[in-house]
């Protein structure tokens, strides 16, 4: 459905092209009214009399003389130095609001919106998560934010490729597999609290161990060498973190799917390559 201003300034600007010509066709400044007056209001009259010599009444009845907006408005009145007040008819905004809720051939309801004549593919990026943590509010908005953005670009007709890139390997994995060995926590259930409490009292050893900090570094060396033990670690970490960041996405009833997920590790048997060359 058009914008009722843009209907209007396509109306005004026949007339005025009618009564003056086409050079002297300006913008007709259409703009809601005062609702006491009316629901638009046109000032083009002041502005358009400067430029064709006349005063900004006689403009404005000009103009009015050529205006066809019988199927949508009043009869439009003139106020003040030459203001063209238009009152929108009710029976057109019943047929307008009806046709903007009529129900699509998809089963829904478009309110009035068409679709975009170039559709484009679009990715759009969601919360990211490290999945050894529980998420905090700037995953949330993030997360809120993208769907929002996937489901108004697919409601236009472009195809949005959603994509959820997770925290899922590197430094902070070796550290927990390493402060779960030493800790002899490696038969013990993980919750997502474990984790994080975990994580806490791991990094803070990184720091001001020398020899944690190696076994932290050599247990990342295994897990990107697919060592079982630290891969059934990382495993269980994935489990637990995956658990809590999906039920948030179905409370949330966001839009991912398993197929929209890609974690860094992913990317782990690309690095070789690259790197080689």
């Amino acid at each position: 459905m058009r914008p009722i201003e843009d209907i209007l300034r396509e109306r005004f600007s026949l007339a005025i092209g009618l009564a003056f010509g086409t050079e002297n066709v300006i913008d007709p400044l259409i703009k809601a009214a005062d609702p006491r007056l009316a629901d638009y209001q046109s000032n083009v009259a002041m502005a358009l009399g400067k430029k064709v010599g006349l005063p900004p009444r006689e403009v404005a009845a000009q103009v009015l003389k050529r205006l066809s907006v019988d199927d949508l408005c009043e009869p439009p009145t003139v106020a003040g130095p030459g203001f063209i007040n238009l009152r929108l008819k009710n029976e057109w905004l019943a047929r307008t609001l009806e046709a903007a809720i009529v129900i699509g051939p998809d089963g829904a309801s478009r309110a009035g919106v068409d679709k975009v004549a170039t559709p484009q593919t679009i990715v759009v990026d969601y919360s990211g998560p490290n999945i050894a943590k529980a998420m905090h509010v700037g995953h949330l908005r993030t997360t809120v934010i993208g769907d929002t953005f996937a489901r108004v670009l697919e409601f236009l007709g472009h195809t949005v490729v959603r994509q959820n890139h997770l925290g899922d390997y590197g430094t902070q994995f070796g550290m927990l597999i390493a402060h779960l060995r030493t800790q002899g926590l490696t038969e013990r259930p993980l919750t997502l609290a474990d984790l994080g409490e975990y994580y806490k009292q791991a990094a803070e050893r990184f720091k001001t161990d020398p020899a944690f900090a190696q076994a932290a570094r050599q247990a990342v060396v295994e897990l990107q060498s697919n060592q079982p033990e630290a891969v059934a670690l990382w495993q269980r970490m994935k489990a637990e973190g995956r658990k809590h960041y999906t039920e948030v996405y179905r409370r949330l009833d966001i839009t991912l799917t398993d197929q929209d997920e890609r974690g860094e590790s992913a990317y782990g048997p690309r690095v070789a390559a690259p790197v080689a060359a």
